[in-house]
């Protein structure tokens, strides 16, 4: 593989994986512009080109006609945006099984102090 096709793939899978990465953070696909911030490519027409040979390629598909804004969708993936809600419910339930298994641990560090203080006596005793 030539040096220029090896730049390309790797530029290919880069915007992929930053096409991925945004829409997981904003539920919508970033523009052009954004692409080429998250990768720095400079050019807007580089990108675009990158992203034409991905819809040829089926790397990435749109409903709306290429170089639509925002249009962008990744095959195999499926994004559900999460409302505020139940990031916080979800958040707090998180921290209250923290401090489940915080108090579980604690409980039984004491009990096995208690059952090493007997053992220790019934060593001590024989």
């Amino acid at each position: 593989m030539s040096e220029q096709k090896g730049k390309s793939v790797k530029n290919k899978e880069l915007i992929k994986e930053k096409i991925i990465f945004y829409i997981k953070e904003h539920g919508y696909a970033p523009t052009v512009r954004e692409i080429c911030e998250m990768t720095n490519l400079k050019s807007t027409s580089s990108v675009q080109s990158y992203l034409c040979k991905m819809f040829e390629e089926g790397e990435l598909e749109t409903d709306a006609k290429i170089g639509a804004s925002r249009a962008i969708r990744v095959p195999g993936y499926k994004y559900v945006k999460v409302d505020q809600k139940m990031q916080e419910d979800n958040q707090e339930a998180s921290k209250d099984l923290q401090t489940d298994v915080t108090d579980q641990r604690v409980r039984l560090e004491d009990v096995m102090g208690v059952i090493t203080t007997e053992l220790e006596k019934l060593i001590i005793t024989q």
